[in-house]
């Protein structure tokens, strides 16, 4: 029964351990995204990326890299009363999408759920809502870095990876939103 009770909390604490892995991915998610941005920017503005003129070319700038939702990018829009927010780019769009799919993946995935646990019982019902409210409160203190940072209108982050002022608070209401 020794052996039972380690595997039972090395679930319930392996959950703990697992739910910081996902907030560090999630974070690197975040400097990779920014890196990628700064280098795209800085090849956009590089003379030699402006000699380049092609179908392809072209094709990835309208429809992925200048893309707007629903066009009108920038512009604040109200949803109900008191809500505005700003509407994302393309990129943007697909940044948050991923963003928001990792949190939810990192929600559902690498459960130990099972009935003769001697810490929940047979109850798997418990289990689950202890392992997924203890990974939420863990992945939302992971979050607090990210809305920090996005947050700052004199942002180096902003110097570095080229993005406007726009783009950084979508970032951060959605980064928050999540939290």
């Amino acid at each position: 029964d020794v052996l039972g009770k380690v595997k039972d909390y090395k679930a319930f604490l392996g959950n703990f351990d697992i739910s910081q892995h996902y907030g560090i991915l999630i974070n690197i998610y975040w400097i990779i995204i920014l890196i990628w941005f700064g280098v795209w920017n800085r090849l956009k503005l590089n003379s030699i990326n402006n000699k380049i003129i092609g179908e392809s070319v072209n094709f990835i700038r309208s429809h992925i890299s200048l893309n707007m939702l629903f066009q009108r990018h920038f512009q604040p829009f109200q949803l109900g009363y008191g809500f505005t927010s700003l509407l994302p780019s393309g990129p943007e769009s697909l940044v948050i999408g991923v963003y928001f799919a990792l949190n939810t993946i990192f929600l559902i995935i690498g459960y130990d759920i099972y009935t003769d646990n001697s810490i929940f019982g047979p109850n798997t019902l418990a289990q689950f809502v202890r392992y997924i409210s203890d990974r939420s409160g863990v992945l939302s203190f992971a979050h607090i870095p990210l809305v920090i940072v996005l947050a700052g209108r004199n942002n180096i982050l902003i110097n570095l990876s080229k993005l406007p002022y726009s783009s950084f608070m979508i970032f951060h209401k959605w980064t928050a939103r999540v939290m």
